[in-house]
């Protein structure tokens, strides 16, 4: 564990709201069996109801097999050494069929000689999109002949979803429920992500835009509420349509994320550009990149971005507002000087945002990576200056 106490109590059941009481134990256990992850988000009810719809896609409605997601989030929770993630699904992993020496051994990745080839397939997967933010053509080509291109997307969002998980547990310091084990034992992974754009970025798109004569009236609703011509329709949306179910659950989470935050739209989208670049997407920079002068971000502003927190154009608080992102992005953890300084700013709902919303664009950047998200004219590409 990061932290031996949390940084954000959780909350007991007589402060919890009405609303988000189904959504944290629907089966009205006793307070003591509700896991501290629950009791954490239910400090943020609005939050914790959008993001829960998305997650539980990822864990229950998810059109991967069970075994291959719960390698997946084992291998996230390992690489991001998020020690509540691994021991909540050491234990699903187990009733699922998984064996303890499988769990152990996906910390040693696919070089362990338990795994099959597919196994082997989706571990060097969940090492390509947590050190290079998108997958090679071969790992892209094994996927592409054991799954169909939603099994492909949800195991991106899974990925992805998991990622924003370690990310919250491990800066909020939420601590392991009785009778979970951790980690496995042993070095941490050597593994680190790449800043910024890495030569594993696919040169035309691997999962086609799906046109308006295939999308249901659902997937309609979600991704082009004005009925406005197709043309208009950004490809991230006509690329997500390929999987309507994803597209409806994660749009309740990205619609909280991106319009009723917490977070000055300034302060949301000066993290949203930092994450983009570091993630090296082109398709996050440039769509962010104009929604941020929109909300007054200065061109000054957007090169400093850019640049790092480490930039002189930045005060104290800015600076560490970016450093939080880079921490988050390197290390799936926000340090200790650099939360006391996200304390002064921030109330804890706000906090809680902050983390989600880089997470949630970290995931999104990943995504439109490997997909190979083709960036619609008159927008902006990342500069050729790396963090």
């Amino acid at each position: 564990m990061r932290l031996s106490e949390p940084r954000l109590t959780p909350q007991g059941e007589a402060d919890w709201d009405q609303e988000i009481r189904p959504y944290i134990n629907p089966w009205n256990r006793p307070e003591s069996e509700v896991d501290n992850i629950f009791k954490t988000l239910a400090r943020h009810p609005k939050l914790a109801k959008a993001w829960m719809v998305f997650g539980n896609h990822t864990l229950h409605k998810n059109s991967l097999p069970e075994r291959e997601r719960e390698i997946v989030i084992l291998r996230v929770g390992w690489l991001r050494q998020a020690g509540y993630e691994f021991g909540q699904h050491r234990r699903i992993g187990l009733d699922i069929g998984l064996t303890e020496a499988e769990v152990e051994a996906v910390a040693e990745g696919a070089d362990s000689p338990l795994w099959s080839d597919q196994d082997r397939l989706l571990l060097r997967a969940a090492d390509e999109l947590f050190a290079e933010q998108c997958l090679g053509d071969d790992t892209w080509a094994g996927l592409a002949a054991a799954f169909d291109t939603r099994q492909i997307m949800d195991l991106h969002f899974t990925y992805g979803n998991y990622t924003i998980v370690s990310m919250v547990l491990n800066s909020l310091g939420v601590q392991l429920d009785p009778g979970l084990q951790g980690l496995p034992a042993g070095p941490p992974p050597s593994l680190r992500p790449a800043v910024g754009k890495t030569t594993h970025r696919p040169a035309r798109p691997r999962i086609p835009p799906l046109g308006a004569a295939g999308w249901d009236e659902e997937t309609r609703h979600y991704i082009n509420p004005m009925d406005e011509d197709e043309a208009s329709v950004f490809n991230v949306f006509k690329t997500l349509a390929n999987h309507p179910k994803l597209t409806k659950r994660w749009m309740i989470f990205a619609t909280y994320i991106l319009r009723k935050t917490s977070l000055p739209p300034r302060d949301r989208e000066s993290a949203i550009v930092r994450i983009a670049t570091l993630c090296g997407s082109d398709y996050e920079y440039g769509h962010h990149g104009r929604i941020a002068r929109d909300e007054g971000v200065s061109e000054a502003d957007i090169a400093a971005i850019v640049a790092g927190p480490d930039d002189r154009h930045w005060n104290p608080a800015d600076a560490a507002m970016l450093r939080a992102v880079d921490e988050l992005h390197g290390d799936s953890f926000i340090g200790d000087g650099t939360w006391a300084a996200l304390c002064e700013r921030y109330d804890s709902h706000q906090l809680l945002d902050f983390i989600f919303t880089v997470g949630n664009y970290a995931m999104l950047s990943t995504a439109m990576n490997s997909f190979g998200v083709a960036l619609e004219d008159g927008f902006d590409r990342l500069p050729g200056v790396r963090a």
